[in-house]
């Protein structure tokens, strides 16, 4: 997690869809709904949390919020890989949809403690 500094900008989702392939959603604990993506030439894994709203205020907010996060580099917490966003109308609605990915985790703290508990194996 962390390990290396984000690489922050707006994708292009056709980028995305040529180079990683979809696994399967489901819901996290922490970030709620998310994909989890795989990148077709390395293997590596990310996970993908889109936000969608019709209210052009909410989704100022929202993308200011992803900068900001993206901009924090540190070895404990999960980077932000980048964010893709996009404003589209369709049958006289707007919505507007920010995707951000960042890496993804298979073990964490929790699942460190419930196999320590397993084990009889104190910190």
């Amino acid at each position: 997690m962390g390990n290396t500094p984000s690489t922050v900008g707006v994708g292009d989702f056709e980028f995305l869809s040529q180079n990683f392939e979809f696994i399967r959603k489901f819901n996290d604990t922490r970030f709620g709904d998310v994909k989890l993506l795989r990148e077709r030439a390395s293997g590596a894994k990310i996970l993908q949390k889109d936000y969608v709203t019709n209210s052009a205020k909410v989704f100022e907010a929202t993308l200011n919020e992803v900068k900001k996060r993206a901009s924090v580099n540190h070895p404990n917490i999960i980077r932000v890989i980048g964010y893709t966003s996009k404003h589209e109308t369709a049958f006289c609605a707007e919505y507007y949809k920010v995707s951000v990915f960042c890496e993804s985790y298979e073990y964490d703290l929790e699942s460190d403690i419930i196999a320590r508990r397993q084990k009889d194996v104190n910190f």
